[in-house]
Protein backbone atom coordinates (compact mmCIF):
# COMPACT_ATOMS: atom_id res chain seq x y z
CA UNK A 1 0.00 0.00 0.00
CA UNK A 2 1.50 3.16 -1.05
CA UNK A 3 1.41 6.53 0.69
CA UNK A 4 1.42 9.81 -0.91
CA UNK A 5 4.00 12.23 0.65
CA UNK A 6 2.36 15.88 1.81
CA UNK A 7 3.25 18.93 0.07
CA UNK A 8 5.92 20.57 1.52
CA UNK A 9 4.26 23.85 3.62
CA UNK A 10 6.49 26.72 3.47
CA UNK A 11 7.39 28.98 6.19
CA UNK A 12 6.45 28.94 10.26
CA UNK A 13 3.48 27.63 11.25
CA UNK A 14 2.70 30.79 13.32
CA UNK A 15 2.35 32.88 9.71
CA UNK A 16 0.68 30.24 8.21
CA UNK A 17 -2.49 32.34 7.40
CA UNK A 18 -0.44 34.48 6.07
CA UNK A 19 1.31 31.96 3.79
CA UNK A 20 -1.93 30.12 2.58
CA UNK A 21 -1.57 31.13 -0.78
CA UNK A 22 1.67 30.29 -1.47
CA UNK A 23 1.44 26.71 -0.34
CA UNK A 24 -1.88 26.38 -2.10
CA UNK A 25 0.05 27.19 -5.29
CA UNK A 26 2.88 24.72 -4.31
CA UNK A 27 0.55 21.62 -4.14
CA UNK A 28 -1.16 22.22 -7.67
CA UNK A 29 2.95 21.45 -9.44
CA UNK A 30 6.24 20.58 -9.29
CA UNK A 31 6.96 23.58 -10.03
CA UNK A 32 6.01 27.17 -9.25
CA UNK A 33 6.63 29.56 -11.87
CA UNK A 34 7.41 32.98 -11.19
CA UNK A 35 7.30 35.31 -14.37
CA UNK A 36 10.52 37.99 -14.15
CA UNK A 37 9.16 41.57 -14.70
CA UNK A 38 6.10 40.31 -15.84
CA UNK A 39 5.42 38.64 -19.00
CA UNK A 40 5.99 40.76 -21.57
CA UNK A 41 5.14 40.62 -25.23
CA UNK A 42 3.91 42.22 -28.37
CA UNK A 43 2.41 45.58 -26.94
CA UNK A 44 2.80 44.46 -23.64
CA UNK A 45 5.51 46.09 -21.90
CA UNK A 46 7.61 44.98 -18.68
CA UNK A 47 6.29 46.06 -14.94
CA UNK A 48 3.13 47.15 -15.75
CA UNK A 49 -0.60 45.87 -14.93
CA UNK A 50 -1.03 44.30 -18.45
CA UNK A 51 2.25 42.06 -18.03
CA UNK A 52 1.23 41.08 -14.79
CA UNK A 53 -2.42 40.10 -16.09
CA UNK A 54 -0.42 38.27 -19.26
CA UNK A 55 1.53 36.66 -16.48
CA UNK A 56 -2.02 34.69 -15.61
CA UNK A 57 -2.39 34.30 -19.16
CA UNK A 58 0.56 31.71 -19.44
CA UNK A 59 -0.39 30.43 -16.50
CA UNK A 60 2.63 31.12 -14.31
CA UNK A 61 2.04 31.42 -10.64
CA UNK A 62 3.89 34.84 -9.42
CA UNK A 63 4.38 37.67 -11.29
CA UNK A 64 7.48 39.93 -10.48
CA UNK A 65 7.44 43.89 -10.46
CA UNK A 66 10.88 46.19 -9.96
CA UNK A 67 10.36 49.02 -7.81
CA UNK A 68 11.72 52.65 -7.75
CA UNK A 69 11.32 56.22 -5.73
CA UNK A 70 10.53 59.59 -7.31
CA UNK A 71 12.62 62.74 -5.79
CA UNK A 72 9.11 63.45 -3.92
CA UNK A 73 8.46 60.02 -1.95
CA UNK A 74 5.89 58.13 -4.93
CA UNK A 75 6.64 54.70 -5.84
CA UNK A 76 6.43 53.34 -9.60
CA UNK A 77 7.55 49.77 -11.31
CA UNK A 78 10.12 49.94 -13.29
CA UNK A 79 14.01 48.52 -13.10
CA UNK A 80 16.33 51.00 -13.06
CA UNK A 81 19.27 50.63 -15.09
CA UNK A 82 17.33 50.44 -18.37
CA UNK A 83 15.99 53.64 -19.27
CA UNK A 84 17.90 53.88 -22.38
CA UNK A 85 16.49 50.57 -23.83
CA UNK A 86 13.16 50.92 -22.30
CA UNK A 87 12.87 54.70 -22.57
CA UNK A 88 15.41 55.69 -24.85
CA UNK A 89 16.38 58.45 -22.35
CA UNK A 90 20.13 58.97 -20.67
CA UNK A 91 18.69 60.23 -17.27
CA UNK A 92 19.36 58.43 -14.55
CA UNK A 93 15.44 57.65 -13.95
CA UNK A 94 15.83 58.11 -9.99
CA UNK A 95 16.73 61.52 -9.71
CA UNK A 96 12.96 62.64 -10.84
CA UNK A 97 9.91 63.91 -9.62
CA UNK A 98 6.56 61.77 -9.42
CA UNK A 99 5.48 64.26 -12.27
CA UNK A 100 8.12 63.81 -14.41
CA UNK A 101 7.86 59.88 -14.50
CA UNK A 102 4.47 60.05 -14.77
CA UNK A 103 5.32 61.42 -18.75
CA UNK A 104 7.65 59.16 -19.02
CA UNK A 105 6.55 56.54 -22.01
CA UNK A 106 8.07 53.26 -23.60
CA UNK A 107 9.36 53.85 -26.61
CA UNK A 108 11.94 51.16 -27.30
CA UNK A 109 11.20 51.84 -31.47
CA UNK A 110 11.02 55.13 -33.36
CA UNK A 111 7.82 56.26 -32.97
CA UNK A 112 6.35 53.36 -31.43
CA UNK A 113 4.44 54.06 -27.76
CA UNK A 114 3.70 50.80 -25.62
CA UNK A 115 2.22 53.30 -22.68
CA UNK A 116 3.60 55.10 -19.77
CA UNK A 117 5.45 53.97 -16.47
CA UNK A 118 3.13 52.96 -13.97
CA UNK A 119 2.93 53.73 -10.84
CA UNK A 120 2.99 50.66 -8.37
CA UNK A 121 -0.35 51.59 -6.76
CA UNK A 122 -1.92 51.11 -9.59
CA UNK A 123 -0.21 47.74 -10.00
CA UNK A 124 -1.86 46.45 -6.53
CA UNK A 125 -5.12 48.06 -6.01
CA UNK A 126 -5.89 46.21 -9.93
CA UNK A 127 -3.88 43.34 -10.24
CA UNK A 128 -5.54 40.24 -10.62
CA UNK A 129 -5.58 37.21 -8.42
CA UNK A 130 -1.85 36.50 -8.13
CA UNK A 131 1.41 36.54 -6.05
CA UNK A 132 3.74 39.18 -6.85
CA UNK A 133 7.34 39.16 -6.06
CA UNK A 134 8.44 42.69 -4.92
CA UNK A 135 11.85 43.33 -6.05
CA UNK A 136 14.68 46.05 -5.75
CA UNK A 137 11.96 47.84 -3.33
CA UNK A 138 14.69 46.72 0.09
CA UNK A 139 16.08 50.59 -0.46
CA UNK A 140 13.02 51.78 0.78
CA UNK A 141 12.34 49.77 3.68
CA UNK A 142 13.45 51.83 6.45
CA UNK A 143 12.02 54.85 4.88
CA UNK A 144 8.45 54.64 4.43
CA UNK A 145 8.12 52.06 1.84
CA UNK A 146 6.33 48.76 4.00
CA UNK A 147 4.50 51.38 6.12
CA UNK A 148 2.86 52.32 2.39
CA UNK A 149 2.28 49.09 1.48
CA UNK A 150 0.15 48.40 4.34
CA UNK A 151 -2.62 50.32 2.55
CA UNK A 152 -3.47 47.53 0.18
CA UNK A 153 -3.82 44.58 2.78
CA UNK A 154 -1.83 42.30 0.12
CA UNK A 155 0.36 40.78 2.57
CA UNK A 156 -1.18 36.85 1.06
CA UNK A 157 -0.23 37.67 -1.88
CA UNK A 158 3.08 39.54 -1.88
CA UNK A 159 6.84 38.23 -1.40
CA UNK A 160 9.32 40.54 -0.48
CA UNK A 161 12.97 39.75 -1.20
CA UNK A 162 16.92 41.29 -0.32
CA UNK A 163 20.31 40.35 -0.57
CA UNK A 164 20.77 39.60 3.41
CA UNK A 165 24.37 39.88 3.39
CA UNK A 166 23.75 44.10 3.08
CA UNK A 167 21.09 43.45 6.60
CA UNK A 168 17.68 45.27 4.75
CA UNK A 169 16.15 42.25 6.65
CA UNK A 170 16.02 43.71 9.38
CA UNK A 171 13.51 46.62 8.55
CA UNK A 172 11.08 42.87 8.24
CA UNK A 173 11.99 42.12 11.51
CA UNK A 174 10.43 44.97 12.99
CA UNK A 175 7.79 45.66 10.88
CA UNK A 176 4.06 44.65 12.19
CA UNK A 177 3.19 42.94 9.16
CA UNK A 178 4.93 40.02 8.11
CA UNK A 179 5.52 40.23 4.67
CA UNK A 180 6.49 36.89 2.92
CA UNK A 181 10.48 37.01 2.34
CA UNK A 182 13.15 35.49 0.17
CA UNK A 183 16.56 35.94 1.20
CA UNK A 184 19.24 36.11 -1.42
CA UNK A 185 21.99 34.77 -1.25
CA UNK A 186 25.43 33.79 -2.98
CA UNK A 187 27.28 31.69 -0.32
CA UNK A 188 25.82 29.00 1.74
CA UNK A 189 27.34 30.97 5.18
CA UNK A 190 24.56 34.04 4.54
CA UNK A 191 21.24 30.94 5.49
CA UNK A 192 22.36 32.35 8.77
CA UNK A 193 22.22 35.45 8.67
CA UNK A 194 18.04 34.99 8.33
CA UNK A 195 16.86 31.39 8.73
CA UNK A 196 16.90 31.59 12.15
CA UNK A 197 14.98 34.84 13.18
CA UNK A 198 11.61 34.15 13.96
CA UNK A 199 9.96 37.66 13.73
CA UNK A 200 10.84 37.06 9.68
CA UNK A 201 8.09 35.62 7.87
CA UNK A 202 11.03 33.53 5.67
CA UNK A 203 8.96 31.16 3.20
CA UNK A 204 12.02 30.83 0.70
CA UNK A 205 15.67 31.36 -0.26
CA UNK A 206 16.87 32.76 -4.02
CA UNK A 207 20.20 31.10 -5.01
CA UNK A 208 22.57 33.92 -6.78
CA UNK A 209 24.67 32.40 -8.95
CA UNK A 210 27.31 34.07 -10.56
CA UNK A 211 29.65 31.04 -11.84
CA UNK A 212 29.68 27.85 -12.63
CA UNK A 213 31.51 26.41 -9.88
CA UNK A 214 28.97 27.96 -7.60
CA UNK A 215 28.85 26.16 -3.93
CA UNK A 216 25.24 26.50 -3.66
CA UNK A 217 25.04 24.18 -6.58
CA UNK A 218 26.33 21.57 -3.59
CA UNK A 219 23.42 19.09 -3.10
CA UNK A 220 23.93 20.14 0.68
CA UNK A 221 22.58 23.38 0.21
CA UNK A 222 19.13 22.59 -0.82
CA UNK A 223 19.06 19.79 1.90
CA UNK A 224 19.52 22.50 4.18
CA UNK A 225 16.98 24.74 2.73
CA UNK A 226 14.02 22.55 2.82
CA UNK A 227 15.50 21.22 6.37
CA UNK A 228 14.14 24.72 7.30
CA UNK A 229 11.27 24.41 5.79
CA UNK A 230 11.91 26.89 2.98
CA UNK A 231 11.56 26.61 -0.55
CA UNK A 232 14.83 27.09 -3.34
CA UNK A 233 13.87 29.84 -6.23
CA UNK A 234 16.23 29.12 -8.83
CA UNK A 235 16.49 31.94 -11.66
CA UNK A 236 16.51 31.14 -15.09
CA UNK A 237 17.47 34.66 -16.85
CA UNK A 238 21.13 33.69 -17.99
CA UNK A 239 20.85 30.68 -19.15
CA UNK A 240 23.17 29.41 -22.03
CA UNK A 241 24.51 26.60 -24.24
CA UNK A 242 27.64 26.62 -22.35
CA UNK A 243 26.24 26.10 -18.79
CA UNK A 244 26.79 22.93 -17.08
CA UNK A 245 26.87 22.84 -13.83
CA UNK A 246 24.65 19.54 -12.88
CA UNK A 247 21.45 20.29 -11.44
CA UNK A 248 20.67 18.23 -8.10
CA UNK A 249 18.42 15.50 -8.41
CA UNK A 250 15.05 15.38 -8.16
CA UNK A 251 15.63 11.19 -7.11
CA UNK A 252 16.76 13.07 -3.53
CA UNK A 253 13.75 14.01 -1.39
CA UNK A 254 16.03 16.32 0.71
CA UNK A 255 16.28 18.29 -2.52
CA UNK A 256 12.77 19.33 -2.35
CA UNK A 257 12.08 16.82 -5.13
CA UNK A 258 12.05 19.49 -8.29
CA UNK A 259 12.11 17.88 -11.40
CA UNK A 260 15.56 20.01 -12.82
CA UNK A 261 17.03 23.22 -12.46
CA UNK A 262 16.15 26.03 -15.01
CA UNK A 263 19.89 26.68 -15.10
CA UNK A 264 20.90 23.66 -15.12
CA UNK A 265 19.33 21.79 -17.92
CA UNK A 266 19.61 17.13 -17.45
CA UNK A 267 17.57 16.40 -20.34
CA UNK A 268 16.62 17.29 -24.12
CA UNK A 269 13.72 18.51 -22.87
CA UNK A 270 12.94 22.62 -23.23
CA UNK A 271 14.19 23.87 -20.21
CA UNK A 272 14.09 27.68 -18.41
CA UNK A 273 11.90 30.54 -20.06
CA UNK A 274 14.44 33.45 -20.33
CA UNK A 275 11.86 35.73 -18.09
CA UNK A 276 11.03 33.53 -15.80
CA UNK A 277 12.47 31.83 -12.52
CA UNK A 278 11.30 28.47 -10.88
CA UNK A 279 10.60 27.37 -7.31
CA UNK A 280 11.78 24.21 -6.78
CA UNK A 281 10.67 21.85 -3.68
CA UNK A 282 6.80 21.58 -4.62
CA UNK A 283 5.99 18.22 -4.35
CA UNK A 284 8.53 16.02 -3.12
CA UNK A 285 8.00 12.71 -4.77
CA UNK A 286 6.12 13.78 -7.68
CA UNK A 287 8.63 13.63 -9.89
CA UNK A 288 6.49 14.57 -12.66
CA UNK A 289 6.75 17.28 -15.46
CA UNK A 290 5.77 21.21 -15.08
CA UNK A 291 2.28 21.94 -16.34
CA UNK A 292 3.39 23.31 -19.90
CA UNK A 293 6.65 22.34 -21.87
CA UNK A 294 9.46 25.00 -20.55
CA UNK A 295 11.38 26.88 -23.82
CA UNK A 296 14.84 29.16 -24.06
CA UNK A 297 17.88 29.87 -25.51
CA UNK A 298 18.36 26.49 -26.81
CA UNK A 299 14.62 24.87 -26.98
CA UNK A 300 14.60 23.62 -30.00
CA UNK A 301 17.69 21.89 -30.50
CA UNK A 302 16.87 19.68 -33.02
CA UNK A 303 16.14 23.11 -35.15
CA UNK A 304 19.09 25.04 -36.85
CA UNK A 305 19.33 28.64 -36.46
CA UNK A 306 19.30 28.42 -40.12
CA UNK A 307 18.39 25.77 -42.25
CA UNK A 308 19.47 27.11 -45.86
CA UNK A 309 17.79 25.17 -48.65
CA UNK A 310 21.15 24.58 -51.83
CA UNK A 311 19.81 27.00 -54.75
CA UNK A 312 16.71 27.77 -52.46
CA UNK A 313 17.57 29.91 -49.86
CA UNK A 314 14.64 32.04 -49.85
CA UNK A 315 12.30 29.01 -49.59
CA UNK A 316 14.76 27.77 -46.92
CA UNK A 317 13.87 30.49 -44.72
CA UNK A 318 10.16 30.02 -45.13
CA UNK A 319 10.53 26.46 -44.41
CA UNK A 320 12.60 27.45 -41.15
CA UNK A 321 9.66 29.93 -39.70
CA UNK A 322 6.78 27.73 -41.12
CA UNK A 323 8.41 24.80 -38.31
CA UNK A 324 8.83 27.41 -35.61
CA UNK A 325 5.13 28.23 -36.00
CA UNK A 326 4.32 25.03 -35.90
CA UNK A 327 6.65 23.73 -32.98
CA UNK A 328 5.93 27.10 -30.20
CA UNK A 329 2.02 27.28 -30.22
CA UNK A 330 0.90 30.74 -29.81
CA UNK A 331 -1.71 32.48 -27.35
CA UNK A 332 -5.06 32.54 -29.03
CA UNK A 333 -5.81 35.93 -31.05
CA UNK A 334 -2.16 37.25 -30.38
CA UNK A 335 0.64 37.57 -33.18
CA UNK A 336 3.63 37.99 -31.42
CA UNK A 337 6.96 39.65 -33.24
CA UNK A 338 10.08 38.16 -32.39
CA UNK A 339 11.20 34.27 -31.20
CA UNK A 340 11.92 35.72 -27.73
CA UNK A 341 8.15 36.72 -27.77
CA UNK A 342 7.02 33.03 -29.54
CA UNK A 343 8.82 31.60 -26.60
CA UNK A 344 6.70 33.22 -23.60
CA UNK A 345 3.50 31.77 -25.90
CA UNK A 346 3.62 28.59 -24.70
CA UNK A 347 1.40 27.41 -22.61
CA UNK A 348 -1.38 29.87 -23.22
CA UNK A 349 -4.24 27.57 -23.81
CA UNK A 350 -5.37 27.54 -20.83
CA UNK A 351 -4.39 24.27 -19.28
CA UNK A 352 -3.00 24.19 -15.73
Amino acid sequence: MSTKTAAPRFGRERYADINIDLNRACDQSPFVIAAHRGTPRGDIRENTLNGVIATTKVNADIAEIDVIRSTDGEYFAFHDGTEMARLRITDDILSKTAAELDELRYTEYPGAYYGNVERVAHILSNAPDILINIDRSWRYWSTGFLDWLDQFHLERKLILKCPVAEGFQQALHDHETKYMFMGMIQSPDELDLFVGDEQINTVGVELVATTEDTPLADPAVFRTISEHGLYSFVNALAVSRAWTTPAPSSKDPSMGGARSSPSAPTSSRPTGPRNSTSIAGSSPDSGGSPRFPLSGPSAFPDQPETAPVPGRKRRGRCLRRDNERKKVPQCRGSAPRTRSQRILSWGCSGNR
